[in-house]
């Protein structure tokens, strides 16, 4: 995916999601509400919708009930930044 914040754009690497992700992620609901377990993949699958959105100039409100849990959707998606390797400047 390739984004393009003002002059500068980087490529970034989304981890591929499985097929449950890959539902709510292409849903066309304005809103959208996650119903699953534990260790279902709910984090990263919002992390990599967020991703594409943020590369579209979108916003994203991520809700958890806990800090901890807001504290781990934002480390998995500077996780997706920071390991599509450097970020190139191509003005």
């Amino acid at each position: 995916m390739l984004v393009k914040p003002g002059k500068t754009d980087y490529e970034v690497t989304l981890p591929e999601p499985h097929p449950e992700q890959l539902g709510a992620i292409q849903s066309s609901a304005k809103r959208k509400v996650v119903r699953a377990g534990r260790r279902s993949g709910k984090t990263v699958g919002v992390a990599i919708y967020a991703v594409e959105q943020f590369a579209a100039g979108r916003r994203v409100l991520y809700a958890a009930p806990t800090s901890e849990q807001i504290s781990r959707f934002w480390a998995t998606v500077d996780n997706i930044y920071n390991s599509s390797g450097s970020l190139s400047d191509e003005n």
